[in-house]
């Protein structure tokens, strides 16, 4: 597959292919191997809580994927959340990561 191509881009999208726990889970673990939070716990719970939000979303018939719950971040208060999201995003543009953003 070619990464480049921009019709690929999001279509191994955890949200997008797999449901509820299962998306919520594979999405936690995605994000944990491009930059692990452990030790800034109100960030990586910050990034839970806009996945399970993101999840619900899709649930309920919501047009949404992994780049919103990146986008839910770079939009919080907290300014740590939102530079943790805007280093989630970078990290995950122009690489062969868009194919699951």
């Amino acid at each position: 597959m070619n990464y480049e191509d921009s019709t690929k881009y999001g279509c191994l999208d955890p949200i997008v292919f797999l449901d509820g726990i299962e998306a919520n889970e594979m999405l936690k673990s995605v994000f944990d191997e491009i930059k692990s939070f452990e030790n800034y716990h109100h960030i990586e719970t910050a990034i839970y809580q806009a996945i399970s939000d993101t999840v619900e979303e899709r649930e309920n018939g919501k047009k949404v994927g992994s780049l919103n719950v990146i986008e839910k971040l770079q939009n919080n208060e907290d300014e740590h959340v939102k530079n943790a999201g805007d280093l989630l995003f970078e990290k995950t543009q122009n690489n062969i990561l868009k194919t699951c953003f």
